[in-house]
């Protein structure tokens, strides 16, 4: 871990930590793969929770079993399924509130997430918080995704910011071990998709609703 000097920046995992879109991700993927495969899948919780944690890049020819034309059809129809379930997808209580009182700190805010460009543009203007945001790295512009530190390496310099000026928002032990990969301290969502993989993974923070982190933040200031 980096040694810590004072926190320029806060960077976010996006689903699960601050979007509330499990229900549309899911029932997007049980569509698609219903369409195309004649089946919804995956069915089980830790398939579900393995597969939304992966890029698009890796989850779709995962449930295609590798075949390319398959999982090109699958990509389609998820995208045609979660553009139609918007009203399934809101942030979590607190969300703008959290971001506009960091902002009002003067920190950097990013988003590091496993999502694709495309979904993440759409998500952020639905809910209306890109402009509280300076900076978003998505899962098809780096090489390898969460828990590769990659993703998280990138937002930190588009930024302009280092490891040790650094904290990381997410709900997933995929996210704590980017984080730490990367040399920055994590701060798990006990709110979100996964928190007892979370928690296990050994996050240095914790907040169980958004509004905490403020008080994280305030605190880590005063202790760099």
């Amino acid at each position: 871990m980096a040694a810590s000097d004072p926190i320029q920046a806060v960077m976010f995992d996006m689903d699960g930590t601050l979007l509330d879109s499990w229900d549309a991700l899911l029932g997007a993927y049980h569509d698609a793969t219903t369409r195309v495969l004649g089946a919804p899948a995956p069915t089980k919780r830790e398939d579900v929770d393995r597969l939304i944690q992966l890029s698009a890049r890796d989850a779709f020819p995962l449930l295609a079993g590798g075949d390319p034309e398959l999982a090109e059809r699958i990509r389609e129809a998820f995208g045609e399924s979660y553009r139609s379930r918007s009203a399934q997808i809101k942030l979590y209580d607190g969300v703008p509130e959290m971001l506009r009182e960091l902002r009002g700190h003067g920190l950097r805010l990013g988003i590091a997430t496993s999502k694709s460009r495309v979904r993440l543009d759409r998500d952020l203007d639905q809910t209306g918080i890109g402009d509280l945001l300076d900076a978003t790295i998505c899962g098809d512009e780096v090489p390898i995704a969460k828990p590769d530190p990659a993703p998280i390496v990138a937002i930190m310099a588009a930024l302009g910011v280092e490891p040790g000026a650094s904290l990381y928002v997410g709900d997933g032990a995929n996210d704590v071990q980017a984080a730490h990969a990367a040399g920055v301290e994590a701060v798990g969502s006990g709110y979100g998709f996964h928190p007892r993989a979370c928690r296990a993974a050994g996050p240095e923070h914790w907040i169980d609703t958004p509004l905490q982190l403020p008080d994280i933040v305030a605190a880590r200031v005063a202790t760099g």
